[in-house]
């Protein structure tokens, strides 16, 4: 299910039919949305002023899900725009209750989004530092001035320190330790 839903932009709004609404506007950050089959969103009645929200198929008429998201780190979360031009939202797939009558349940969904977002962050480092990694044991040198011909004690640590400490979990001042001992034991190693 993708998401139409940031309550901060009342940019969609509603106009009451007999049976439902008639939507029209953008949502912003419409996180999953270009994958989905389903969208929750939230609008505001334009009379009213009411917040609602509703689940429609993506593939609805009147509905444009935008390739516009290209924020650093978080490309592939496929969070840009989703265009609403005269989309009909029938009365039963609007779901108001939950809105109507809060329960903690009910609070959970804005946790859970947060928990995918920290998700993909956590994911977005893991890969920049596999990636650094791989930079540093492949394409570079060493300083002219720091008496050593190749990185080897830089690819050790990797080996050794970086890579086993996050399957452990290890704390970063540990992590600091181990470096230094092994980049001590590369300069004796050195001479």
């Amino acid at each position: 299910m993708g998401n139409a839903s940031n309550p901060l932009v009342e940019s969609l709004k509603g106009d009451k039919q007999s049976q439902g609404y008639l939507l029209n506007g953008t949502k912003a950050f419409g996180s999953g949305s270009p994958d989905s089959q389903y969208l929750w969103l939230s609008f505001n009645d334009r009379e009213t002023g009411q917040y609602l929200n509703g689940v429609v198929p993506t593939d609805r008429t009147g509905i444009t899900v935008k390739d516009d998201w290209n924020a650093m780190g978080q490309r592939q979360t496929g969070s840009g725009n989703v265009d609403f031009k005269n989309v009909r939202i029938e009365e039963h797939e609007v779901i108001q209750y939950f809105v109507e009558n809060p329960t903690p349940f009910s609070t959970i969904g804005a946790s859970l989004s947060q928990i995918i977002l920290t998700n993909v962050f956590i994911g977005s480092a893991f890969g920049a530092i596999e990636e650094a990694q791989n930079y540093t044991a492949s394409k570079t040198r060493p300083w002219l001035t720091s008496g050593v011909e190749k990185l080897r004690m830089i690819q050790v640590y990797c080996e050794n320190t970086v890579n086993s400490g996050f399957k452990r979990k290890q704390p970063v001042h540990l992590q600091m330790k181990q470096l230094s001992y092994w980049m001590k034991r590369g300069k004796k190693a050195e001479n």
